[in-house]
């Protein structure tokens, strides 16, 4: 799985030179209070009222503040594992089909960490992929799945689509169920409530890799498969000081 998330410092590279190309990274229109919407290419750093993501967006640097919501329409892309630093006063909502990679670091590649914030919550329905690190998250509810058990390339993200949460801080609960994908992983992050693990099915066997997470609340995990586990990450029993239920007893 390590292969996977190394691919994505070639996304993030590939990212910011089509932003340059389209004019200094400001395909997004709208700018300041206004609310912006980005068919493609980059999303300027700025101040924004919300912003809507139609189609493959980056966010190449700088700092870009969202005072409302952030939505990724079905089947959009919104790339920041850039340089940019996202912060949303409201929530991230992607709908069928996008995708979300969010943070900079060295497990994806980069020579640098980023820290991007998410005031409210992450709210996906049917994603094709949620890959965040170095975050800081209200918390997270996703419910579904957009590919199938598989591990098909997708060329929108350079990778087979995936979900993971790594090295992040989710102040509140976390939710993910009934994602269908080729991976998903929960690494290193420290959660302020529950996390609840529930009917994932992916088709990588070294999949659903939980572990040296911090989590104040129960860790709950059920009918997923593969069952929850260590895999190939190196990672370290995580700290739960609620309950472990399910097939997450002995994680």
């Amino acid at each position: 799985m390590r292969s996977l998330r190394r691919s994505l410092a070639v996304v993030a590279a590939v990212g910011v030179l089509a932003a340059v190309a389209v004019g200094g990274g400001t395909a997004a229109t709208k700018h300041a209070q206004s609310g912006a919407f980005c068919f493609s290419g980059g999303i300027a750093a700025g101040q924004y009222a919300s912003i809507t993501v139609a189609g493959n967006c980056v966010m190449p640097a700088g700092q870009v503040t969202v005072v409302g919501n952030v939505t990724i329409r079905p089947g959009a892309v919104l790339n920041v594992i850039t340089h940019a630093t996202l912060v949303v006063g409201g929530n991230v909502y992607v709908d069928d089909g996008g995708s979300l990679l969010l943070g900079c670091s060295p497990e994806v590649g980069c020579s640098f960490t980023t820290h991007d914030r998410i005031a409210k919550a992450l709210i996906a329905y049917n994603p094709a992929s949620l890959i965040v690190h170095n975050a800081v998250i209200g918390s997270v509810v996703s419910n579904g799945g957009s590919n199938g058990v598989n591990c098909n390339f997708n060329p929108e993200i350079g990778s087979p689509n995936y979900t993971t949460f790594e090295d992040t801080q989710i102040k509140g609960m976390v939710t993910i169920v009934r994602y269908d994908s080729c991976w998903l992983g929960f690494i290193r992050n420290k959660v302020d409530g529950a996390v609840w693990l529930i009917d994932n099915t992916l088709a990588d066997p070294d999949a659903m890799e939980v572990v040296t997470n911090f989590i104040v609340g129960n860790l709950e995990c059920y009918n997923n498969d593969p069952a929850p586990q260590l895999g190939d990450s190196g990672g370290e029993p995580n700290i739960v000081l609620g309950l472990k239920t399910g097939q997450c007893i002995g994680l």
